[in-house]
């Protein structure tokens, strides 16, 4: 389960960063400094709209694991950790996405580089999870 919702949790949040870069490349958010717009106002309204359309397809993917019932999330009070820890990462990526489209001129390459960024980070972080259980398998063991 973790390494594909890493995947497609990560690969959709790269288009975060290409908006601000297209702002630059064709000097909008130039003309909108110009006319008086604050900077932070900028970047609160520009989190405000990402973060909205990120909690739509967190509130899918919540519902969709509450009405199958699937089994890692229906133990317990995992479905409740799931939706916080998917919220927090919304709180976490898009800030992340922001400052790094600094690094770049265009959004081809913003999105190709922040897609191989993130999957890379998933995939290194899933593999953290999976590998001290295989490593000592009596330390991890459920009693």
């Amino acid at each position: 389960y973790s390494t594909n919702l890493t995947t497609t949790t990560t690969s959709k949040y790269r288009y975060v960063a290409a908006y601000p870069v297209l702002e630059r490349r064709i000097k909008c958010k130039h003309l909108q400094m110009v006319n008086g717009v604050n900077r932070g106002m900028y970047w609160a309204t520009n989190f405000v709209f990402d973060y909205t359309l990120y909690l739509i397809p967190v509130g899918l993917s919540v519902a969709i694991c509450a009405a199958f019932q699937l089994e890692p999330m229906s133990y317990h009070f995992n479905i409740r950790a799931f939706a916080v820890t998917l919220v927090c990462f919304g709180l976490a990526i898009i800030p992340l996405s922001y400052a790094l489209s600094f690094a770049f001129k265009g959004e081809g390459v913003v999105m190709t580089a922040l897609f191989m960024l993130y999957i890379a980070f998933g995939l290194i972080t899933g593999t953290q999870l999976l590998l001290p259980p295989a490593l000592n398998p009596q330390l991890f063991a459920l009693n």
